[in-house]
């Protein structure tokens, strides 16, 4: 209104100049809305949008790609509820929320060092910070010099370095209580949002557009890694997969449950929210992203009780025991009756494969990955995108076996040196109750992806808390560095 009142009061000239303005605007985007799909149209317009707020306000720029991150495989997927999207449509979407992250980068850049900022780079960070560079420019070694072919070494680089900067962001954006405050806010509403729709596929079933992405051939995943019983959907939400979900899930619910007892019960942590990620943690039936959930609370447990550590242990091995028996009177409950849902809850044959790496790697003789075979020749780490079948005589499902194989001893060293050296020493003092849950991301993820699978660690949502996690963890007291020089 504001808008045709001025156009109203101004000069004929002006009114014409303008009028014409919007018509031809409106005529443009009419057009690309047919000759581009439309939700490709307005992720770009809004991305856009994103990346200049990123520049001029980097913080902001960050809480919108966080969200951004969290949805970009959903909307991929939206693209087929208006027709056949293009090669670049399909999986230029999923590169608009870097295009934020670079911004911020920038942006960050931008502004240069500040005072606040000089307490960030302690002993810990330089450390740190040395070793994801020299991981980072090995894991790019490793990607020229290889046997696979480029357009697949390319496409798995792209999945890990480039969040490297998740580490950087962390310690010069989230460097106080009120910034953590924020993040997890949007990570509360973001999941919340996330779980409500996974319980959705859980009672109702996958949409139309989600029944072509899975059974046209637009995702490399089986079926069989979705879809249980008589086609009953594994929740995976706006994610790439249920094993993304499900340890998002899994991460996020674990920051809320510790910021109660430093923020104080809010809507945005609340019982209510921890309950609904839990039941989308349950719809997505993946043991491994319920491991991960068990390990966010024993990590509650061990370092917010105040019990003495004799009756922790105590109450823990318990614990245990209690799911011990709970598990093996789910499996003999499904062996005599069908309930779909239990079968795939207590299905023990996924477990052998888990071993399969290891076994492969002894019988190569381990000792010999030195230097090894360089990005994506592991057959079967990744999508074969040259369009040639990959040799399935040695497989990896772990993060341990995909390491050697590709990197050797020297990026499985480096990786380990980095996260080692993240959870060495104390906290810093803004993190308050909150580094023990930053400590949990940190080495849960990777001990996850060890026994279960390696992707966990190519995935968004879940490699930029990694590496925003140990930025923070990482801020140190430069005075405090110096009285102990």
């Amino acid at each position: 209104m504001k808008l045709l009142a001025t156009i109203i009061d101004s000069g004929p000239d002006t009114v014409w100049w303008r009028a014409l303005a919007l018509a031809g605007v409106s005529t443009a985007v009419l057009l690309l809305g047919r000759l581009i799909n439309p939700v490709f149209l307005a992720a770009i317009f809004v991305m856009l949008a994103g990346v200049v707020l990123a520049y001029f306000r980097p913080f902001t720029g960050f809480l919108c790609y966080l969200v951004a991150i969290q949805v970009a495989d959903y909307f991929k997927r939206l693209l087929l509820a208006f027709g056949n999207p293009s090669l670049i449509e399909w999986y230029g979407i999923l590169l608009l929320p870097d295009l934020v992250l670079f911004a911020v980068l920038v942006g960050v850049l931008a502004a240069g060092e500040r005072r606040s900022a000089e307490r960030a780079r302690g002993r810990k960070y330089l450390a740190v910070a040395s070793g994801l560079c020299l991981y980072a420019g090995w894991y790019t070694v490793r990607t020229v010099w290889t046997a696979a072919p480029m357009v697949n070494t390319v496409g798995k680089w792209k999945l890990v370095v480039p969040y490297f900067i998740c580490f950087y962001i962390g310690q010069r954006l989230l460097v106080s209580k009120g910034a953590l405050c924020s993040m997890l806010k949007v990570l509360g509403v973001s999941i919340g949002a996330a779980a409500l729709y996974g319980l959705y596929q859980f009672f109702f079933g996958l949409t139309s557009f989600e029944h072509r992405w899975l059974f046209e051939g637009y995702t490399s995943l089986d079926t069989s890694t979705l879809l249980y019983g008589e086609g009953i959907p594994r929740a995976f939400s706006f994610y790439s997969d249920a094993d993304t979900f499900a340890s998002t899930l899994a991460c996020i619910g674990t920051l809320l449950l510790f910021s109660r007892r430093m923020f104080g019960r809010w809507w945005w942590n609340s019982l209510a929210l921890l309950g609904l990620i839990g039941g989308g943690l349950a719809a997505t039936v993946v043991r491994a992203g319920w491991l991960h959930a068990f390990f966010g609370g024993v990590a509650y447990f061990w370092t917010q009780s105040r019990a003495r550590t004799v009756r922790k242990i105590v109450v823990l091995l318990g614990l245990v025991g209690f799911l011990v028996a709970a598990g093996w009177w789910a499996i003999s409950s499904a062996a005599g009756q069908d309930i779909p849902f239990l079968a795939r809850a207590v299905t023990l044959g996924t477990y052998n494969a888990r071993t399969t790496g290891y076994r492969n790697m002894l019988e190569m003789g381990i000792a010999g990955f030195i230097a090894g075979e360089g990005v994506a020749t592991m057959p079967g780490s990744v999508k074969d995108l040259s369009g040639g079948r990959a040799d399935e005589g040695f497989i990896g499902h772990d993060l341990i076996s995909d390491l050697l194989y590709e990197l050797g001893w020297i990026g499985l060293g480096l990786f380990m040196f980095v996260i080692v050296r993240t959870l060495t020493g104390r906290s810093p003092d803004f993190l308050g109750e909150m580094g023990p849950a930053l400590k949990y991301i940190v080495w849960s993820i990777p001990v996850i992806a060890a026994l279960f699978g390696g992707s966990l660690l190519v995935v968004r949502p879940v490699t930029t808390l990694l590496w925003a996690s140990a930025g923070m963890l990482c801020v140190s007291d430069m005075k405090g560095e110096r009285e102990r020089t």
